[in-house]
């Protein structure tokens, strides 16, 4: 049983950290800025001039997504 339990934690633990790289790699690629690119993103996006700014939290609240609505 002990053996067991401990296996289904391993996957768990595994499963979540999948998540959560994902997730870092998705923020890292499509939100964070770059000083080498000219403050861009590797992935290019378009530019918003106006509209009210709102923070989307990502992983947790750890790192923060800002978009113009």
């Amino acid at each position: 049983m002990l053996a067991t339990l401990h296996l289904l934690w391993m996957y768990v633990s595994e499963q979540h950290l999948r998540q959560v790289l994902k997730s870092y790699a998705l923020y890292y690629n499509e939100a964070r800025t770059q000083l080498r690119l000219s403050k861009d993103t590797p992935l290019p996006r378009t530019i918003q001039c106006s509209g009210i700014i709102s923070a989307t939290p990502v992983l947790s609240g750890l790192h923060h997504r800002y978009a113009r609505i």
